[in-house]
């Protein structure tokens, strides 16, 4: 995540060798997918999504994530089985976290390898979680 008017950094995810995830739940995932304003970089939503889904893991999907994912990859070509590689995709590994708010308003998980894991091996300061938390948060 780049820091507007700054050029430092916060990891959200690192995703192969040595991975410290997720860094996004659902709702924060759906909102940066959404994400309108200055367009920049990757801008369609459902393309957004599908590069986001490797940070992802959230225990509590909602009923529509797997219809969600589906129109996404039929969106980018996925075609007549896009519903079978959706629930491939989001089948939920005993890894994934559940999400709360700390006591000072972030949104932090119980994922053990997270950095947004304030009790984590690499957690992010009390101040980056927040940071995070509000830099994602649905608008």
């Amino acid at each position: 995540m780049s820091r507007p008017g700054q050029n430092s950094k916060l990891d959200l995810a690192s995703v192969g060798g040595h991975e410290f995830r997720p860094g996004m739940s659902w709702p924060e995932l759906v909102a940066a997918a959404n994400l309108s304003g200055d367009p920049h970089g990757i801008v369609e939503p459902h393309a957004r999504l599908l590069l986001l889904l490797p940070a992802f893991g959230d225990a509590d999907l909602p009923a529509d994530a797997n219809g969600m994912v589906a129109a996404a990859l039929r969106s980018c070509g996925a075609g007549v089985g896009a519903g079978e590689l959706a629930a491939y995709m989001l089948r939920q590994p005993e890894r994934w976290p559940r999400w709360r708010s700390d006591v000072n308003g972030a949104l932090v998980c119980d994922g053990r390898h997270s950095r947004r894991n304030p009790a984590g091996p690499a957690a992010h300061s009390p101040a980056d979680l927040l940071e995070i938390s509000t830099a994602l948060a649905a608008r």
